[in-house]
């Protein structure tokens, strides 16, 4: 295998990993519980709303990214399908033709979210400013799907080109993230009833 694909695969992979990362921070925050909602609403309602809607979009856009074709506006992306374009006659029958349907399924799963993103995150489509109720509105289903998908098919490539296997699990550094926020809060929350 080239030299220069290894590199793209490093790229392609520290991009997902940073995903799984920040996505991993606001399944902390924001779907760990009504509970914790409830914490986050308590505490600052107007900031998190529009921190969970900045992450939310963060995401699509990383996702879109990885999954963009092999060249945008002729220039060269670095995307797994332009990965998989590269490095398809290093790879057995069997795995060019996993990784074809987990792309076939990545694009099912992202089918709103690159719409959304074309429409309204990376453009202002006329028709779609003036309408906004015509935008799709993406699950967190498909979101999820999205970032096992990716996982599946790096796992795929990583395993056949270059002999070894990851989860993609990020570190989270304990103390410094979404479960110590919600902490911290609850224990202000907690010396506010105290002392009112």
């Amino acid at each position: 295998m080239p030299y220069e694909n290894r590199e793209l695969f490093n790229a392609i992979e520290r991009e997902f990993l940073q995903l799984r990362y920040r996505w991993g921070l606001f399944c902390q925050l924001f779907d760990s519980g009504q509970s914790n909602i409830d914490l986050l609403n308590k505490s600052g309602s107007n900031v998190f709303q529009l921190l969970q809607k900045l992450v939310i979009d963060d995401l699509m856009m990383s996702l879109c990214r990885l999954s963009d074709r092999n060249e945008s506006m002729g220039h060269e992306n670095a995307s797994i399908r332009n990965m998989i374009n590269r490095a398809k006659e290093n790879l057995s029958n069997e795995t060019n033709s996993k990784v074809q349907g987990l792309l076939s399924e990545l694009d099912r799963h992202l089918k709103n979210i690159s719409k959304l993103r074309n429409k309204a995150l990376s453009h202002t489509d006329y028709e779609h400013a003036l309408n906004p109720e015509l935008l799709p509105r993406p699950t967190y289903d498909e979101l999820e799907n999205s970032v096992d998908v990716i996982r599946r098919i790096l796992g795929a490539l990583s395993s056949e080109l270059y002999n070894y296997s990851t989860s993609y699990v990020p570190l989270m550094p304990l103390g410094h993230d979404g479960n110590k926020l919600l902490a911290v809060l609850t224990k202000a929350h907690g010396y506010q009833k105290n002392e009112g």
